[in-house]
């Protein structure tokens, strides 16, 4: 199987736009986000930010998903937190383990600087739940609290 992990590029923005279309359509989220978020990440993203990185994941030389990152640091976790923000994998190459491999390559990518893997999962993602407690992902028991501006 070949499987690559990439940055974005300007020439992905309309395959990103529909993939997170459709990641916040399904059961990995609690509701709607406005495309202008999109087109804000895709921008950030392109701009080389500290913030974010925005990864495209190919499977056989076409695009099977994404990734968004997003990095902070954790007085709790004595450095930099990794936060796996969304791992999208399209239907048409589901069941590939590509998610896996996806996780293992964050995994080694970020070794030598995270401290911390993070992410959130809604209850009724249970496929994602089984992904990631496979990979040693354990929930945390704290309860978020949010503030939108």
């Amino acid at each position: 199987m070949s499987f690559h992990v990439r940055d974005i590029c300007a020439e992905d923005y309309t395959d990103y736009i529909e993939m997170s279309q459709q990641f916040y359509q399904g059961d990995a989220t609690l509701h709607a986000v406005p495309v202008e978020h999109f087109q804000r990440t895709f921008s950030l993203a392109l701009s080389n930010s500290p913030y974010l990185r925005l990864l495209f994941i190919e499977h056989d030389r076409a695009t099977a998903g994404y990734a968004l990152l997003a990095f902070t640091y954790s007085n709790e976790a004595g450095g930099m937190v990794v936060w796996l923000e969304e791992l999208f994998i399209l239907p048409s190459h589901r069941n590939l383990s590509l998610g896996a491999h996806f996780l293992q390559w964050l995994k080694q990518t970020y070794q030598q600087k995270a401290k911390r893997y993070r992410l959130e999962l809604c209850s009724q993602n249970t496929g994602a739940r089984r992904l990631y407690t496979r990979h040693a992902f354990a929930p945390l028991p704290y309860e978020q609290m949010t503030f939108d501006l």
